[in-house]
């Protein structure tokens, strides 16, 4: 798990380092519910957001990884994840925005010079939820823990005197 976390952090600031060559001077941050922009901001605060987010993340799972022993591949598989679905979320929202980023798979120019976020944002950030929702609750139901149940009838104590 700790390979696949690298390799989305990785992604990660791949994406960025494309997103900061080619996202226009203004930026839009904001968007309203008919998914407009109406609130905007500078290239640079928009990538020194991107940058120091994606740098707590990095910091914040291998940190808590690397000291709790006993929840390690739990956590480095949810950064792995939170770091994917991040990323694809940059790519769809901000990369069809430089009309070059070669990532932004589903992002179309806009229509009319309105900048307008791309519906598929909204549907990978459901299944983001959706998936984190479900992870936590399979992990608190308590998978994985050993099973401390009745033994089987008929298997006796497990020496070789008492299956004779």
């Amino acid at each position: 798990m700790r390979a696949a976390f690298t390799a989305a952090a990785t992604l990660y600031g791949f994406v960025a380092i494309l997103l900061a060559a080619s996202l226009p001077a203004a930026v839009p941050i904001r968007f309203g519910t008919v998914l407009t922009a109406d609130r905007s901001t500078s290239r640079g605060q928009l990538m020194l957001t991107i940058c120091v987010l994606g740098m707590l993340l990095v910091a914040a799972f291998a940190g808590v990884a690397t000291q709790v022993r006993r929840a390690s591949t739990d956590l480095w598989h949810i950064g792995a994840v939170t770091m994917l679905f991040l990323t694809v979320e940059l790519a769809l929202v901000y990369g069809g925005l430089g009309r070059a980023v070669a990532v932004s798979l589903f992002a179309a120019p806009p229509p009319g010079g309105a900048e307008r976020l791309s519906p598929w944002a909204v549907v990978v950030l459901a299944g983001y939820l959706t998936y984190v929702l479900g992870w936590l609750t399979w992990v608190l139901a308590g998978r994985g823990q050993p099973h401390t149940g009745p033994r089987r009838a008929g298997l006796g104590s497990g020496t070789a005197d008492s299956t004779t």
